[in-house]
């Protein structure tokens, strides 16, 4: 038998194994189908999308985390700020001999109460000194009118 005899035959056995070839290779198709819509969603995720009519822009994802650290940075600016002026706070708001407002404010209470105490011994020595005048005022007019007879 000739070489070019057996090439030009094609058996009913050849056909069936082309068509289960082609059909292998197309269910092989259809299910790395799924597979790289997923690839080109995750690379499109990556790289982000231009704005395009109807569509916003995207951001990929190198970009997002360039924002995230830019937040971040500016997240922790705010939070060294905030501990610093708790620490202000706290600083402020405890006894130490002399330099916090606590300390001012008690120097204050202490003046303000120095005060009061000073006044209220003037506010009674006076008392005292007009009860004395209305005392003798009383008895005095007691004595006149009773016509000096007690």
């Amino acid at each position: 038998m000739d070489l070019a005899q057996v090439g030009d035959a094609i058996t009913v056995t050849d056909v069936i194994g082309m068509l289960i070839a082609i059909g292998g290779v197309v269910a092989g198709l259809r299910w790395l189908r799924p597979i790289g819509r997923a690839i080109r969603h995750f690379l499109d995720d990556w790289n982000g999308q231009d704005e395009r009519p109807g569509v916003e822009r995207r951001p990929g994802v190198m970009e997002q985390l360039s924002t995230l650290r830019t937040d971040l940075d500016e997240v922790k600016g705010i939070a060294v700020e905030a501990r610093t002026a708790a620490d202000d706070a706290a600083f402020h708001s405890k006894p130490n001999h002399g330099t916090s407002a606590y300390d001012d404010l008690m120097r204050a209470v202490r003046s303000s109460e120095e005060r009061t105490r000073g006044e209220i011994s003037d506010l009674r020595q006076s008392a005292d000194r007009v009860h004395v005048e209305l005392r003798a005022d009383v008895d005095d007019l007691k004595h006149r009118l009773t016509g000096g007879t007690q």
